[in-house]
């Protein structure tokens, strides 16, 4: 939750306060990449954090990710007809490779208010604790191997597939049985997709037009379906947890902007049946500036 800061004195106001929705009505003269739009948001979460450590110096509120969205922006570009073009396609490659990429799904998310933004450390978090179990996996099995080989076998899983006994090993030592079924379920969904799509490909023979054969697909999962996979399922599972505490925020913030006042904030702690001294603690944690 941020609080909402007094908008006169802010000047980049005129263009932080311009919706991502408007943001779409311009040309869209740049189309950005996976990898450079994942640079990009790398970058924002980067110079946020330096940001947001200002404002505390400062005693100013935090921004919420829209709002430094365009205020990163200004600081990059200073023209608003750049900043305009920069916005839109930022928006367009998040609607692009929405579905694609579990890094862009989740900023999307924080950028439309629907998630925390601290979320992404413990999603970091997992990516480090999938590797470092996979290498101790590789170390156990091949106990023999120098730590060279076992680097090499673990960039070789990085950029390729998936045994199956390491993905259940895995996913046995992370979750409870449950999770651990809903992933088996998931990953064994996306193993029988490629066998029937190699299946339609008739095996990979060449087409009877006399056409190059369609290469099969390796019947394993890849380490970035594995990694992504898992990743979505955490944001799911998290938003579960969020889910009323969201609908609540979202009744009080009318105007959809992530940003809401004490009063409203005290309202939403009435809905949540706090008492009078949990808010006033929580309010003064919060707004400890009171601006």
């Amino acid at each position: 939750m941020a609080v909402k800061p007094d908008p006169t004195p802010v000047k980049k106001k005129r263009v932080g306060t311009t919706a991502p929705q408007k943001a779409l009505g311009a040309t869209l003269q740049r189309v950005l990449t996976l990898k450079q739009l994942k640079d990009v948001i790398a970058d924002i979460y980067s110079q946020k954090i330096k940001f947001d450590k200002k404002c505390e110096t400062l005693k100013q509120p935090r921004e919420t990710m829209e709002q430094y969205m365009y205020t990163y922006l200004n600081q990059k570009y200073g023209l608003k007809n750049i900043i305009v073009e920069w916005a839109a396609a930022i928006i367009n490659g998040l609607k692009t490779f929405l579905r694609e990429d579990h890094d862009v799904t989740l900023f999307a998310k924080i950028l439309k208010n629907e998630c925390d933004e601290e979320f992404r450390f413990i999603q970091t978090h997992v990516k480090e604790t999938l590797q470092s179990l996979l290498r101790s996996l590789l170390k156990e099995k091949h106990s023999f191997k120098s730590e060279t080989d076992i680097n090499r076998m673990q960039e070789q899983v990085l950029s390729g597939t998936v045994d199956e006994w390491i993905w259940r090993k895995i996913i046995e030592k992370m979750y409870d049985p449950r999770d651990f079924q809903i992933l088996e379920a998931r990953f064994q969904a996306l193993i029988d997709d490629k066998r029937q799509r190699n299946s339609a490909f008739d095996g990979g023979r060449p087409s009877l037009g006399g056409g190059p054969a369609k290469p099969k697909l390796p019947e394993k999962l890849t380490y970035s379906e594995f990694q992504k996979t898992i990743l979505d399922f955490q944001l799911s599972e998290h938003e579960k947890f969020l889910s009323e505490f969201t609908q609540l925020f979202k009744e009080v913030d009318r105007d959809r902007n992530g940003i809401i006042e004490e009063l409203e904030f005290r309202a939403l702690l009435r809905e949540m049946r706090a008492d009078p001294a949990e808010t006033e603690l929580l309010v003064q944690m919060l707004d400890p500036y009171n601006n």
